[in-house]
């Protein structure tokens, strides 16, 4: 039942992605995932179904009184007659305590559920805490919609690190994306030193190490080699300057005059299946959500999930999303991919891509990444003095 209950929210959340455009991802949440106190409600009665009452009692004494009173606030009187219908012994005597007063919004309330959370299950024993985030895998996904990138930072930074698996592995695929897409609506530009390896006419090439400049509006690249087979090459793309063309130095003798070329160009894209245009960190949350969207409509998607690594210092996720090999008409970009969530910043600063005969296809990684640094028009100008462009 609970599994059915997940498929049939999660389809309804992906045909409703289908009929609207990426851009609106503020819009199309809002009554698909159910009121946000009846899923807090919801959460609160199971911890307090893993709760002894003295438990109960000294980590909600534990909150700041304002977090408390909040809590108790906005369950208000529904919630409290909620919490009593499900509660069993001692546990009903403590919520009877509850005294909701002025009610609390649920943008009041979003500010203040991480910290709230951290709280309540910091101190819980782990055997009870595993217990209690299993019975809440149904509100999970719509929990995590709630709290938005800004909550889920505060949660996944307070909250003791050896607690956060759990909770990742059952956090549905579409939460990841949807918190990825409103975390990247924020960044205006960023750069980084980038890794690139790729496999090109079967034979699977070296590691390129570039520094990357990235600016979303108006578009604009600058890619400079600093290791691999290409190393001394630079690439700017800047679509005030041209739509359609990118302005390439190559390394070596090669590389005397800097030229203007299409971005699609043989030369542009040596070394590369990919036009510059599809280099950055929105190209490859796109590339899953497109992904993920045709493979979970055509059931044809399984997920593994590997734990917490370390990429570039920071604790990532890493899960892996297992294409069919049955429906070759679906056309899917591969076989399977294994994503690095940096879940704490909802982003994803590694990726690798696997093809169909399961071997490595290409891999990308973002490493000294650094969010809304005020990149200008000068970084993207082939005049700037610190290019040879």
């Amino acid at each position: 039942m609970k599994r059915n209950k997940i498929a049939m929210l999660t389809l309804a959340l992906i045909l409703f992605l289908n009929s609207h455009k990426a851009d609106s991802i503020n819009s199309w949440i809002k009554g698909e995932l159910g009121d946000a106190r009846t899923i807090i409600t919801s959460v609160v009665s199971k911890y307090l179904a893993q709760c002894t009452v003295a438990e109960a009692r000294a980590n909600f004494a534990s909150l700041p009184a304002e977090k408390k009173t909040a809590l108790v606030n906005f369950l208000g009187d529904e919630g409290k007659a909620y919490l009593l219908s499900r509660c069993t012994g001692d546990i009903c005597g403590f919520v009877k305590s509850f005294e909701p007063g002025q009610p609390v919004s649920e943008k009041e309330f979003q500010k203040l559920w991480p910290e709230i959370l951290v709280y309540l299950m910091n101190p819980m024993p782990v055997d009870k805490y595993k217990k209690f985030v299993d019975s809440t895998a149904d509100e999970i996904g719509p929990e995590g919609i709630f709290m938005d990138w800004q909550g889920q930072e505060i949660l996944w930074s307070q909250l003791d690190p050896s607690r956060h698996e759990p909770i990742l592995n059952l956090t549905p695929d579409w939460v990841f994306l949807e918190i990825g897409l409103r975390r990247y609506s924020e960044i205006k530009d960023y750069t980084s030193i980038y890794y690139k390896q790729e496999r090109l006419d079967g034979e699977l090439q070296g590691v390129e190490t570039i520094l990357l400049k990235y600016r979303e509006k108006p578009r604009g690249i600058y890619m400079k080699w600093l290791d691999g087979p290409w190393k001394g090459r630079e690439v700017l793309y800047n679509e005030n300057l041209s739509k359609d063309k990118v302005r390439v130095r190559e390394s070596g003798l090669l590389g005397v005059i800097p030229v203007w070329i299409n971005y699609r160009s043989p030369i542009a894209m040596r070394g590369t299946n990919h036009p510059v245009v599809e280099v950055g960190l929105k190209f490859m949350l796109d590339l899953n959500l497109r992904e993920y969207k045709k493979a979970f409509a055509n059931k044809e998607l399984a997920r593994k999930n590997h734990g917490i690594q370390m990429v570039d210092g920071r604790r990532v996720f890493v899960m892996e999303n297992i294409m069919t090999r049955n429906n070759p008409k679906a056309n899917y970009y591969c076989h399977r991919v294994k994503q690095y969530m940096d879940y704490e910043r909802a982003l994803e600063p590694k990726i690798e891509v696997f093809n169909w005969n399961d071997e490595l296809q290409e891999s990308f990684i973002y490493t000294k990444l650094k969010l809304n640094v005020g990149l200008t028009e000068k970084d993207f100008d082939p005049k700037n003095p610190e290019y040879r462009l």
